[in-house]
């Protein structure tokens, strides 16, 4: 399918295209991993670095098991030519006829053999001869001929161009603590473990390494694996943990080791035949497939426990020998084990068939958890009654209660409980009296949670924290890279920073974390319309931006009561108090011409504490009030 739709879009290319080639990965679509390298004494540019890793790194890191694709943020070394406009009108050449030049003169030949069959027989020589066809300097670059004259005068590439070594392309800057630098993101394959192969990457870079200079220095600056290790470490843990809860929760109910130790062997072998239907299905183990067994720990044992109990009834009740006993309950409780996981698998399956992303997340959680039900039921047939008439003992009537601490805490325990059993029945009892007044109060549930979903933020995944933080920058259409540096420089000197954060114009931030400020710029050509707009903002009786959910609605309903001001740019990204000074000065050179006056603001989460609405000219700088946060 694949390749089908390849070869229909294949002649939609441009011709420059399909000389290159196509090529088709198949990888993850964020990075896993990224590799940087870096000048600790800056005698490597990040060209030089660059070339380093398309020509040493890339083709072995991207042969490891795991790896789908990879990215390089650099690019290697390649023949810069810069064409003079001027001199090639002065003699009448186009671009085409430099490219024709260089194509024709720059090519692979094959100069042939000395001597090569058919040869007459006396020939005593049969040689290859090797030519250098490929230019490879500057200077023989600059001696390939563009145009000749009658009278013998050449016109060479050197005369109307400057000829280089360069690199490829100038579409990257990399640094790294302001070092130069480079690298590569390295994508996982479809299917791969992300722990083997960074492992496995990150191996073959140290090996690879041991050949670069000594100022040249590896890093990884970005590494999803931590985040991983320890999801499925917490999890693993918590998978345990349900195991021992599980285990004391049966002891507390069923008050005898024997049958406690039944259900409990049931969990590892329903766990082991899961992760056996995980590996036929292909999947791994991940935070999805780990999550679907804790949930499946809890519902696994029961079928296990309800064999167990009814045993226990018929021995001690009926007397009959623990054989006797799971044989008639088999024949009692079958078909009730059997209906208890086509229920359960009947509420989880459906996810296993969602289409889109939804589907691939919750597949996996899906088929665990229903291979784990269904596993549960064939243990609670099969193995369950063995167990039962194996390890549990006749009941004997003239054995005496015990008077040992767990004697004394289960009959504390059975007393306490038999009370809130009884509770319970005669609350049951109430509600089916007066079904009317119950049926309100479960109409308020229904609606209650109706409500609250009505109301709570919807997402698609929820936001984790993984130890890390990016920082991207926004500049103006048609900003250089110069002007780009000068913005990157502010954020760079914040993140070599220790001490707290600080505002080069405007009012401190102190440092104090997970909390909203409000950064505003205000432009006006007289104070009442400030004051104004101060006076909707902040009291009560207007909106009260510092009560606002959403920065944008707040400012929005502000500013609609005031029909002769004008709302500037809210689709700015995200920034800390020093990265809207920033903008803020370049909006007020941008429009202090401007009649109307012009609000500019930022609601971000920051590191500061203080909220804060600042009063910015074009002739001074100074605040015109501070609001502390409450």
């Amino acid at each position: 399918q694949v390749q089908n739709k390849l070869q229909a879009a294949t002649p939609l290319l441009p011709q420059e295209v399909q000389r290159q080639g196509l090529q088709v990965q198949k990888s993850a679509a964020n990075f896993l991993v990224i590799v940087g390298l870096y000048s600790s004494d800056g005698s490597h540019s990040a060209t030089d670095l660059a070339d380093f890793v398309v020509s040493r790194l890339q083709d072995p890191v991207s042969r490891v098991d795991g790896v789908g694709e990879l990215q390089v943020f650099g690019a290697q070394y390649a023949m810069r030519i810069w064409l003079d406009p001027i001199k090639l009108n002065q003699f009448q050449l186009t671009v085409d006829d430099v490219t024709a030049a260089v194509q024709s003169q720059n090519a692979q030949v094959s100069a042939g053999q000395i001597g090569a069959q058919p040869a007459p027989k006396e020939q005593m020589l049969n040689a290859t001869v090797s030519v250098q066809s490929r230019l490879q300097t500057p200077e023989q670059f600059a001696q390939i001929r563009l145009k000749s004259s009658p009278e013998g005068a050449v016109v060479r590439l050197g005369d109307v161009a400057r000829v280089e070594l360069g690199a490829e392309n100038y579409g990257f800057d990399v640094q790294y603590n302001g070092k130069p630098a480079s690298g590569f993101g390295v994508r996982l394959a479809a299917g791969a473990n992300a722990l083997d192969t960074v492992e496995l990457v990150k191996a073959r870079v140290a090996e690879i390494s041991k050949g670069f200079p000594a100022d040249v220095k590896v890093v990884y600056p970005y590494d999803t694996t931590p985040f991983v290790r320890l999801s499925v470490e917490q999890v693993v843990e918590t998978l345990i943990e349900a195991v021992v809860l599980v285990f004391l929760v049966m002891f507390l109910f069923l008050q005898n080791w024997r049958a406690t130790i039944i259900p409990t062997i049931a969990v590892p072998v329903v766990l082991l035949g899961t992760f056996a239907v995980m590996a036929i299905a292909g999947f791994t183990i991940n935070t999805l497939t780990l999550f679907g067994m804790v949930l499946a720990i809890g519902l696994l044992v029961d079928d296990a426990i309800v064999v167990v109990e009814n045993v226990e009834r018929l021995i001690q009740e009926e007397g009959l020998s623990p054989k006797q006993a799971a044989r008639k309950s088999m024949d009692e409780i079958s078909s009730a084990l059997v209906g208890i996981g086509l229920v359960l698998s009947a509420v989880f399956l459906p996810m296993a068939f969602f289409g889109g992303s939804t589907g691939v997340i919750y597949r996996q959680f899906s088929i665990t958890i229903v291979s784990a039900m269904v596993l549960s039921v064939m243990v609670a047939l099969i193995l369950t009654p063995a167990l039962c008439a194996t390890i549990l003992k006749p009941h004997d009537p003239n054995k005496a209660e015990g008077n040992g601490p767990f004697a004394r805490f289960f009959r504390w325990f059975n007393e306490k409980f038999d009370r809130g059993r009884d509770a319970y029945a005669r609350g049951v009892k109430y509600s089916a009296r007066n079904w009317v007044r119950s049926g309100i109060v479960f109409l308020l549930v229904v609606l209650g949670v109706g409500l609250l979903f009505l109301r709570l933020p919807s997402g698609f995944l929820p936001d984790e924290d993984q130890g890390m933080l990016f920082i991207q920058v926004g500049t103006p259409p048609g900003s250089t890279s110069e002007q780009t540096d000068q913005v990157l420089d502010d954020p760079r000197r914040v993140g070599a920073d220790t001490g707290p954060p600080r505002v080069e114009r405007g009012p401190r931030v102190d440092q104090e974390p997970h909390s909203v400020h409000l950064d505003a710029a205000l432009i006006a050509e007289d104070e009442p319309d400030i004051r104004r707009l101060l006076s909707i903002m902040l009291t009560r009786g207007g909106f009260n931006v510092l009560e606002a959910c959403n920065g944008r609605e707040a400012v929005e309903k502000a500013v609609a009561l005031l029909p002769d001001v004008v709302l500037m740019d809210m689709k700015m990204p995200v920034m800390d108090g020093r990265e809207a000074t920033i903008q803020i000065r370049n909006w007020e050179e941008n429009t202090k011409r401007g009649r109307k006056p012009i609000i500019a603001l930022t609601a971000a989460l920051s590191l500061g504490s203080a909220s804060a609405l600042t009063r910015w000219s074009s002739e001074r700088n100074r605040k015109c009030s501070d609001i502390t946060d409450r």
